[in-house]
């Protein structure tokens, strides 16, 4: 008995030739299905009673988050009720979760696939599982080393992730230090730059994330004010040096972003204590009042020519 994944392979085409018995396990199955399959496999491997959960105590667990995700993203009416259905399958995990995870993450790092996936989820489960009413990309918190979720996905990525862990790192405590009240002004800090770190591990155009969708990684059981999301979001934009806006898309990138860097210099309280920002200030205070009272000398002593205003180059 053979198996192969590829039709178009030397070996396919070489076994083929004495005729065998051919049996395609993907016969009558739609990409849906294999997908759904695939997903009821995983949730086998890592829980033992995960069928034992019915559907409706689910969906009410379920229900504030799918709610905003489709207003947040624009579902369509017509493709809610899939969407739901999957929600309800993928759950403790969000399908975006898991399509993050298998599409962008672990083929943008060297991960051995279905084996490290479900290490990461399962440690991501017995960190988060008993806080978070649906687990997503906000539940990877940079800085939570008890659970091993850093460390293993830096074990399955190359250098530049583990560079771009660093950076994430050093934005958040760029953040904590910029805003002095940053647990109030800022409290899904940690959510945000954890979510959007994860999001930007990826390759090609994948890497990053709208707002929306980070608003969507931080709703649990009660939904996100929209105005007090953007002015959040732009706080940590303005006092992060590392996240770049590419289109409609942020994402975290290793070079630093100058003009970010320079504005969360300027904001910081920490790095003046001795107060040379205001003397600095008071200088550039004196020169503009100093150099406008003398050109006003000036100009008091200057007279020109009656006809400078008809000709003024025989003024000259």
């Amino acid at each position: 008995m053979v198996s192969v994944r590829n039709g178009t392979s030397d070996a396919y085409q070489q076994i083929h030739r004495v005729n065998p018995v051919q049996v395609d396990f993907r016969a009558g199955g739609s990409p849906d299905k294999i997908q759904h399959d695939r997903r009821r496999m995983l949730l086998h491997r890592l829980f033992e009673n995960r069928l034992q959960i019915g559907e409706a105590a689910v969906e009410g667990i379920l229900d504030v988050h799918v709610r905003e995700c489709f207003r947040l993203l624009g579902t369509p009416t017509s493709e809610q009720d899939r969407k739901r259905r999957d929600f309800v399958e993928c759950w403790p995990f969000a399908p975006h979760l898991l399509q993050l995870l298998e599409d962008q993450v672990l083929v943008a790092t060297d991960a051995q696939e279905t084996r490290d996936l479900i290490r990461i989820l399962a440690n991501l489960y017995k960190s988060r599982g008993e806080q978070s009413s649906v687990l997503t990309a906000a539940d990877f918190r940079l800085e939570d080393d008890a659970s091993g979720i850093g460390a293993l996905l830096d074990s399955v990525a190359n250098q530049q992730h583990r560079a771009l862990r660093d950076k994430a790192l050093r934005n958040l405590t760029s953040v904590t230090e910029a805003v002095p009240d940053h647990g109030t002004r800022v409290p899904h800090l940690q959510e945000i730059v954890g979510a959007l770190w994860l999001r930007s591990i990826a390759v090609g155009n994948m890497a990053g994330a709208e707002p929306a969708i980070l608003q969507v990684d931080l709703t649990q059981s009660r939904p996100i004010d929209d105005n007090a999301f953007q002015v959040e979001l732009a706080t940590v934009i303005e006092n992060s040096f590392n996240i770049h806006q590419d289109g409609a898309r942020l994402v975290f990138k290793e070079e630093e972003n100058p003009q970010a860097k320079v504005m969360a210099s300027a904001r910081n309280d920490k790095l003046f204590t001795d107060g040379s920002d205001l003397a600095q200030l008071a200088k550039e205070v004196r020169y503009i009042i100093g150099g406008s009272e003398e050109v006003a000398k000036t100009s008091r002593v200057i007279a020109l020519p009656r006809n400078w205003l008809n000709d003024p180059w025989t003024g000259c």
